[in-house]
């Protein structure tokens, strides 16, 4: 993909770049004429690395001049994407407009794409232009999706969150927005202008049965939070359904609603939820500073949003809550889907650029989820040209495999060299993993041991192990099975790194399947790799 960059400048000041580092992998970035005439410009991302924000240039050219319509619309992406849009009213019917996106990185540089150039022509409006709202300012909207573990049909304390599960954000039949959520299951839709909206969770494949609605319609008022929880799991379906007209839940055997435990308050929120409402109560926003850019979306006529009455909750005394972790910067990951026996290349699909070479003898397998794996018999692999892991005090291993011999001391992943003591990198095997240190010091303190990881033959097995600068955990179907003090050194530079084989001892290559090979630039939390290991399965 080709790219520019400019300062925050007059946009003729235009300096082409020619290796600027790939920080974000757009899916689309398309413009369509609404309804109204407006254009609406949307765009999805796979990953967002390094991103602060977007911005939005129209012009009546393809060539321009160009025009800065939006300044900062916020990136929340991270490792999974997410999708955005921005309505453009300000138009004259019958002209063509094309529109560029731009990214804001977190060190202010600008990067533009000048290959992803979207246009519509403005219409005339054939709707009746809406009545002006008498509230100023956004709302937002936010959730859960969970694994409900109980089929109760609710996100309670203990059910782990959903990672990179879609949410859809519809007006009049029309998707305006999407997201996906994050390791702890959140999602959010920020800066809604107030209207009607419809929400749509799309299920993961390997989970296909929710225990609550996977399509809810709220209204959204300025200065207000709706929260709505998606609880999917694989029990048969439950009798639950929406009432948009009090926004809350209700049991269809029973006309009393059941009202769920209430939730621990977020800080500087104080929640307001509707009279019988169990699901999604709605909260007040303290106000900001500025007012953040983002969906801009039409809400539909002749539906305002009201006000409930207020009740008082009073949150469970408890500790303050920390909020979940920042999304995890994915350094790698190789899902091992296309035709690579014929490009003889696995696709590295994090944006980094770490494609690896195929050595050997491979095949094609079916993996995890019904996807495509990939089938090793000890006589190939494949290998990159870096060690994404070299030099660093938190980051994440994670990956699925399936062997008949998991008593085999098979080396699953390897960045290393080692000389009979001394080494330098990282080994994943199905014995315990391996870590040096650039002094070629090993990362563990002496004299430890370790619990068996009790792999089953022939099965799928989930392995993560993750390093926080201080401890080593070992992770075995979302189960914390080892967990060793180390001496807090950065991993070493070791070797380019391989998959399903150690190339310096062929002895270890490893026999079987693999698939979803993952490296994170930070260590996760036991919650975030039991949502991988769900959502595997």
């Amino acid at each position: 993909m080709k790219r520019f960059a400019f300062g925050l400048v007059a946009l003729a000041t235009v300096l082409a770049l020619s290796a600027w580092p790939a920080s974000v992998t757009l899916i689309y970035f398309r413009a369509a004429t609404q309804a109204d005439g407006s254009i609406l410009v949307t765009w999805e991302t796979a990953t967002e690395l390094n991103s602060l924000a977007y911005q939005i240039y129209r012009a009546q050219s393809q060539n321009g001049p160009w025009d800065r319509m939006v300044d900062q619309q916020a990136a929340i992406g991270g490792v999974t994407g997410a999708s955005y849009q921005y309505l453009d009213s300000d138009v004259t019917p019958g002209t063509t407009y094309y529109y560029l996106l731009a990214e804001v990185e977190t060190d202010s540089s600008v990067i533009r794409y000048d290959t992803w150039i979207a246009s519509a022509t403005a219409g005339t409006s054939n709707v009746p232009t809406p009545t002006p709202t008498p509230t100023r300012g956004f709302g937002a909207i936010t959730g859960t999706v969970c694994y409900d573990l109980n089929g109760d049909g609710y996100c309670a304390h203990g059910e782990p969150g959903l990672l990179d599960v879609r949410v859809r954000l519809f007006t009049q039949g029309v998707q305006i927005g999407g997201t996906r959520t994050r390791g702890d299951g959140r999602y959010w839709f920020r800066s809604v202008v107030p209207g009607v909206y419809e929400l749509r969770e799309v299920n993961p494949p390997w989970l296909r049965r929710s225990s609550s609605p996977d399509r809810v319609v709220m209204p959204v008022a300025a200065g207000r939070l709706a929260v709505v929880d998606f609880a999917d799991w694989n029990g048969p379906p439950r009798g639950r359904v929406f009432l948009p007209e009090v926004l809350g839940w209700a049991a269809e055997v029973t006309p009393t609603p059941t009202v769920p435990p209430a939730p621990t308050a977020e800080p500087a929120i104080t929640a307001s939820p509707t009279p019988g409402c169990a699901l999604t109560p709605t909260a007040t926003i303290p106000p900001a500073p500025t007012a953040e850019p983002g969906i801009t979306a039409t809400p539909t006529p002749g539906l305002e949003p009201t006000t409930p009455p207020a009740i008082t909750m009073t949150p469970t005394p408890g500790p303050a809550p920390t909020g979940p972790p920042p999304p995890a910067p994915l350094l790698v990951r190789y899902d091992f889907e296309g035709d690579f026996l014929t490009s003889g290349i696995i696709a590295d699909r994090s944006g980094n650029g770490l494609d690896a070479q195929v050595y050997g003898a491979i095949a094609k397998t079916t993996g995890i989820s019904a996807g495509q794996g990939i089938s090793l018999t000890g006589n190939g692999y494949i290998q990159t040209t870096g060690n994404p892991a070299a030099g660093r005090r938190n980051v994440t291993f994670s990956l699925w495999f399936e062997t008949d011999h998991p008593e085999a001391n098979y080396k699953l992943a390897s960045a290393a060299w080692w000389n009979g003591g001394p080494g330098s990198g990282w080994i994943m095997a199905t014995h315990i993993p391996e870590f040096w240190s650039d002094d070629t010091q090993g990362l563990y303190l002496p004299d430890l041991s370790n619990n068996d990881n009790h792999f089953v033959p022939g099965e799928w097995m989930h392995e993560v192990v993750t390093y926080d600068g201080s401890r080593i955990k070992e992770y075995t179907n979302g189960q914390l099975i080892n967990d060793w003090p180390t001496t807090g050194a950065a991993i070493g530079q070791g070797l380019p790194m391989a998959i399903g084989a150690w190339p310096q001892s062929s002895g270890f290559n490893f026999q079987g399947s693999m698939d979803e090979f993952q490296i994170f630039g930070r260590s996760l939390t036991q919650q975030e790799v039991q949502a991988l290991y769900i959502q595997g399965r």
